[in-house]
């Protein structure tokens, strides 16, 4: 997941800002397994957290996680 795709799958699959929002997107977390971005809008400052669990660490593609741990 990157800032592009978590942007989509908040505009496609919630309703948590309006069509005319301002949103940025920022990635806060940089651990080894977990994606976490913010998602803000602008003009409001309303803003969520969306954190993503990868299938493989994000330091090496050969140390596989289980994706229901969370």
């Amino acid at each position: 997941m990157n800032k592009n795709d978590v942007l989509e799958y908040i505009k496609q699959n919630t309703e948590l800002f309006t069509d005319c929002a301002n949103l940025d997107v920022t990635e806060i977390g940089n651990g080894n397994m977990n994606y976490v971005f913010r998602i803000e809008d602008l003009k409001t400052k309303k803003s969520i957290i969306v954190k993503q669990v990868g299938e493989h660490t994000r330091i090496s593609k050969d140390i596989s996680v289980d994706v229901d741990r969370s």
